[in-house]
């Protein structure tokens, strides 16, 4: 890698560099990166909203910018770290005749916390990109009104860092543009709650609920897929769990409701135009080949998949909890995806679209379909069963659906019961599966629980909020762990 001082001069190739430019530098030397054969991935400055997401959006900036060039598609798990993705990235970018990226960041003090400096996480994605710069192609150029920002340096071990704080207080060390900086490293802290160190280690906090709010309300409006993705997870879950438990005040369940109402237009507006442009999240129908390449991956010798009708995220969260305890150490789960419903959110139109793929979407779907709407009761409920979508067997344990047609307990105790009926089903069919067997397992759509005198009424479906949209899916090898 190299640190490049001057603004004219392009030191790209086959390793890249760091510098610090201004406007007027980027647009002279774009022409200088095209000549070179490499990309130009720009953004504009970043805002609060972004704190601790800088990764997500550069990851969505490239991307965007080698489908446009291109590029094949991703074949690296939605989970996989930053740098992992960022070597996708540059693999996939010789598929398009690209020699390397340069990623040109708008300024980043927008996203300087309370703290005075960059968040942790983000930190640490400024630290990881220089880094990249040393052995690949890839370059990064920073504002050069960023230059005096600070940030939080690599993790250091704790007696080292309490004998620095017993000389002196510690502060974050300033920006350090190559990994191996020499400045006095500070511990990265917490990444789940980076706005306000003072919610750390406190997870019913009054001003972490506070914190979440004010993200959500933030967030209003089109943003980036991982953006809405991080914040449904990240905060939108958090605190519509701790709204259940009464933990939260009022005012948090009047934001969770503005942010799902901006959601449902944006996503239905998303929706119709994916039909056209065919541009669109990983979707529920995308399964199998999710499945297939997570196989690919870890060398599984067959793949089985599983559809836990209705079970929205926060239930497979805990049902992967559950898993967890119940499989180890015959199973491990490789991947944890995050998938997104058709609309209209029910679970016809869902394995239609499983049975027809992707160019399902431009074709009429049929919501009143009967292939698989009789759910069944009682103990033929938690059986599972064989499903035909189109040529592919799938298998389908329907427990979830079959206890939300009449009312239950308050939203918590419901989302553990509905979670643990799921349960034995499933890890009785995991441990009858063939070693090396790759078992995913994924939700076809979610629900909302209304809220009744004694707690909660049958489940509302079909809609277009985050929980009845956003779905979860694991990954489990069966056998064979080493």
């Amino acid at each position: 890698m190299t640190l490049v001082e001057g603004p004219d001069s392009l030191a790209l190739e086959s390793r890249g560099e760091v510098r610090f430019i201004d406007a007027d530098a980027r647009v002279r030397l774009r022409s200088a990166v095209e000549a070179a054969g490499w990309l130009l991935v720009t953004t504009d400055a970043f805002g609060p909203g972004a704190c601790g997401l800088l990764d997500k959006i550069i990851e969505e900036e490239i991307e965007q910018a080698l489908s446009r060039r291109g590029a094949p598609a991703s074949g690296t798990a939605a989970s996989s770290s930053l740098e992992d993705l960022l070597n996708d990235q540059l693999f996939r970018a010789r598929s398009a005749r690209v020699k390397g990226i340069a990623l040109a960041l708008g300024s980043l003090a927008g996203l300087v916390t309370s703290t005075g400096a960059l968040d942790p996480d983000d930190s640490a994605t400024v630290r990881m990109l220089a880094g990249a710069c040393r052995d690949r192609p890839f370059a990064l150029w920073l504002s050069s009104t960023d230059d005096a920002l600070l940030a939080y340096g690599p993790p250091a071990p704790l007696k080292d860092l309490l004998r620095v704080a017993r000389r002196e207080p510690a502060t974050p060390a300033p920006l350090p543009v190559e990994s191996g900086s020499e400045r006095p490293p500070v511990a990265e802290g917490d990444s789940s709650t980076p706005h306000d160190e003072a919610t750390v280690g406190d997870e019913g906090s009054p001003l972490r609920w506070r914190i979440f709010m004010r993200e959500l309300d933030e967030a209003q409006g089109p943003k980036p897929l991982a953006i809405v993705e991080k914040l449904f997870i990240d905060r939108y879950v958090p605190l519509s769990q701790a709204v259940s438990r009464g933990e939260a005040e009022l005012r948090a369940r009047q934001a969770l409701q503005r942010f799902a109402k901006s959601f449902e237009k944006s996503y239905r507006e998303a929706f119709a135009a994916a039909k056209v442009t065919r541009r669109r999240p990983p979707m529920v129908f995308d399964v199998p080949q999710i499945a297939a390449r997570a196989a690919r991956l870890h060398g599984a010798r067959n793949v089985v998949l599983l559809l836990v009708d209705a079970m929205r995220f926060d239930v497979g969260a805990r049902v992967q909890q559950l898993l967890r305890e119940e499989l180890t150490p015959d199973a491990v789960c490789t991947e944890q995806v995050l998938l997104w419903a058709a609309l209209p959110t029910v679970t016809s139109v869902q394995v239609e679209l499983l049975a027809r793929g992707p160019q399902g979407l431009s074709e009429p779907l049929d919501a009143d379909a009967d292939h698989d709407l009789i759910v069944p009761r009682g103990k033929a409920a938690s059986t599972i069963r064989r499903l035909r979508a189109g040529g592919r067997e799938i298998h389908k344990l329907d427990v979830v659906q079959s206890m939300l047609c009449e009312a239950g307990p308050r939203e918590p105790e419901r989302i553990e019961e509905l979670a643990r009926a799921a349960l034995g089903p499933i890890a009785k069919f995991a441990r009858g599966l063939q070693a090396r067997t790759l078992l995913f397992i994924f939700g076809d759509h979610g629900f909302e629980l209304p809220v009744a005198d004694k707690g909660t009424g049958p489940a509302k479906q079909g809609g277009g909020s985050p929980e009845q949209v956003l779905m979860p899916g694991h990954a489990w090898l069966i056998g064979g762990i080493h």
